[in-house]
């Protein structure tokens, strides 16, 4: 078991696999995000329920309900288990999909959140994988003008969400901002979605993952934001940024926790 603590404090016991993620920078900044909208008495669907840290603290929050989908059918007793040592609350259900193309039709929610994988360049998913990238999906299921940016998963669950946000529900997502917040402002836009930024911070980059999909990218006549500071003032391109990795410098990028509501 794994003990983790939020920054507000709040207390997680967790049973984490090598092929999920561990709680990370990424997973503080989902639970701040939830923690600045109101959540009591509504019924959330999470995508990508991971070990169930969003879970847990959801439902310690006084929400009406809690379901959890993902593509990994490995996780989810993982995730049964996690949310069962952390809380007595039982207003919860987990279900394997891809998105929510497995949810009954007549499910609907006022929240619909995630922290969705955002890989541009990745081989075919093997959900049977020891890998850690078995958590991650195949861009090539998903036909969008934003597979490029990582974001043709996210593409379609606003897609989808549509159908199944109530009046006045929204969508919650936690996003990199290595392409530019415009690009995030134009998929939420596509979809005719309002677009709020909840919440902005800095993320050291990974010293152990190339950047050398991010280079291709800007080869190919895109945008790339790398900073070498942690102010994110000295923009540098993708190709310097993994000259710095490799010389085990520290390269940054925005996140931002966005709220989206059907126009």
């Amino acid at each position: 078991m794994h003990e983790f603590y939020s920054k507000t404090s709040e207390y997680f016991s967790l049973e984490i696999p090598k092929y999920v993620f561990t709680p990370n920078l990424w997973t503080e900044m989902f639970l701040e995000g939830i923690d600045k909208i109101d959540v009591k008495n509504k019924d959330i669907l999470e995508l990508g329920v991971g070990t169930g840290v969003m879970a847990i603290h959801l439902l310690r929050k006084n929400i009406r309900s809690y379901c959890g989908v993902d593509i990994n059918p490995k996780i989810l007793p993982i995730a049964s288990r996690n949310i069962l040592c952390n809380t007595q609350l039982r207003s919860w259900s987990l279900l394997c999909s891809n998105l929510l193309d497995e949810l009954p039709l007549k499910k609907s929610f006022d929240l619909i959140c995630g922290c969705l994988p955002q890989i541009a360049q990745i081989d075919i998913i093997n959900t049977d994988s020891e890998d850690i990238t078995g958590k991650y999906y195949n861009p090539s299921q998903y036909q969008s003008e934003f597979n490029i940016y990582g974001l043709g998963l996210h593409d379609k669950a606003l897609v989808q969400s549509r159908t199944r946000l109530r009046d006045k529900g929204s969508v919650l997502f936690i996003l990199s901002g290595r392409y530019g917040l415009d690009i995030l402002i134009k998929l939420f836009k596509k979809q005719k979605y309002t677009f709020h930024v909840l919440l902005e911070k800095i993320s050291p980059h990974s010293k152990k993952i190339s950047l050398e999909s991010f280079v291709k990218a800007e080869d190919d006549g895109n945008e790339i934001f790398f900073y070498t500071d942690v102010t994110c003032k000295n923009r540098v391109s993708a190709k310097t940024a993994e000259q710095n990795r490799i010389c085990n410098n520290s390269i940054y990028y925005k996140l931002y926790v966005i709220q989206g509501t059907p126009e």
